[in-house]
C-alpha cells in the first residue's frame, strides 16, 4: 500500500467514524429485575428457543419481540418462531404492559414571619421587632409510569405437558424503556437459566452502550482506548456490524491495516461493506 493510499484511507476513517458519532449520557441507568429457575432443569446457550407470539399483539409488542428474537440470537440460543418442521427445546412467551403509580404525600415549610413592637413602658418608648416560624403542611401528588415485563421459558415435561421452567420480570421506566428498550431486554435475555433480584445497571450488559463509550473515546482522541469500548461491544453483541466497522476504521487511524481490514471483513458479512470496498481498492 503507498503512501497516497494509506493517507487518503486515514481520511477516509476520520469521516466515517466523525458521521457515526452518537451523543454520550453519563447518566447510569438502573433496572430492577427478578428472575427465577427452576432448579429440576437447565437451560444452555445454544438451545433451540421457539418464540410464541400472543393473539393481537400491539404494534410496540411486535417491536418488543423482534428485539427479543434478535438477542436470543447475540447470546448464543438458537431463536426461531414456531415451525411444525422444527424441533424447540424450550418456548419462550412475553407480556408487555404499563402501568402508572400515584402518589400523594405531604411535608413542613416553615415561613418566617417579623413582628413589629413599639410602645411605652415604665416611661420609656421603646421599638424592635421578633421573628417566629410558621410551619405550614404542604400536600403533593406525583405519577410515574413504568413498563412491566414478563418473560416466560417453557418446556414439554417428561409426562408430555407444558411447564414454566424460567421466569422473569423487569420494571423500568416509561423514559427509561423508551431510551435503552435493546439494553434492558438484552439484561433480561442474559438472565435467562438465573435467579436474580434487585436494580442492574443496564449498560453494564448492553452492546450499545460500550459502542456509545468508544464513540466517545474517539472523540477525546483515545483511540486504544475506543478499540477496548469496541471490543467490549462486539463480545456482547458479535452481530453488531457498526462495532466491527468502528474498531476497523480506527485501527486504520493506528496504522493497523491488517486488523482493519479484518474488522471490514466481518462487517462486510453483516451487511455493512463501505469500509471493506475503500480498503480492497
Amino acid at each position: 500500500m503507498t503512501t497516497g493510499n494509506k493517507t487518503g484511507l486515514l481520511s477516509f476513517a476520520i469521516a466515517m467514524i466523525a458521521a457515526m458519532f452518537l451523543s454520550g449520557c453519563a447518566t447510569t441507568y438502573s433496572v430492577y429485575y427478578e428472575t427465577e429457575m427452576d432448579p429440576n432443569y437447565t437451560i444452555s446457550r445454544g438451545d433451540t428457543v421457539c418464540i410464541i407470539a400472543p393473539d393481537n399483539l400491539t404494534v410496540e409488542h411486535k417491536k418488543f419481540m423482534a428485539i427479543i428474537e434478535k438477542k436470543l440470537n447475540s447470546n448464543g440460543f438458537n431463536a426461531i418462531k414456531p415451525d411444525a418442521n422444527q424441533n424447540c427445546k424450550h418456548g419462550l412467551l412475553s407480556m408487555l404492559d404499563t402501568k402508572s403509580y400515584t402518589h400523594t404525600g405531604s411535608y413542613t415549610s416553615y415561613n418566617t414571619v417579623t413582628q413589629n413592637h413599639s410602645g411605652f413602658a415604665g416611661g420609656q418608648y421603646y421599638s424592635g421587632s421578633s421573628t417566629t416560624q410558621v410551619p405550614t403542611t404542604q400536600t403533593y401528588t406525583s405519577t410515574s409510569t413504568y413498563k412491566k415485563i414478563y418473560v416466560d421459558v417453557v418446556t414439554r415435561n417428561a409426562a408430555d405437558k407444558i411447564e414454566t421452567i424460567w421466569q422473569g420480570f423487569a420494571s423500568p421506566t416509561v423514559d427509561d424503556y423508551d431510551y435503552l428498550a435493546h439494553c434492558i431486554i438484552n439484561v433480561m435475555v442474559r438472565l435467562i437459566g438465573s435467579n436474580t433480584k434487585g436494580d442492574l445497571v443496564v449498560e453494564d450488559y448492553c452492546a450499545e452502550s460500550y459502542f456509545s463509550k468508544g464513540e466517545s473515546a474517539m472523540r477525546r482522541g483515545e483511540h486504544k482506548q475506543a478499540i477496548i469500548e469496541y471490543s467490549r461491544a462486539i463480545d456482547l453483541d458479535p452481530n453488531f456490524s457498526s462495532a466491527y466497522n468502528n474498531r476497523g476504521s480506527t485501527y486504520m487511524l493506528l496504522g493497523d491495516y491488517d486488523r482493519a481490514l479484518s474488522d471490514a471483513k466481518q462487517a462486510c458479512k453483516l451487511g455493512q461493506c463501505e469500509l471493506e470496498q475503500k480498503l480492497e481498492r
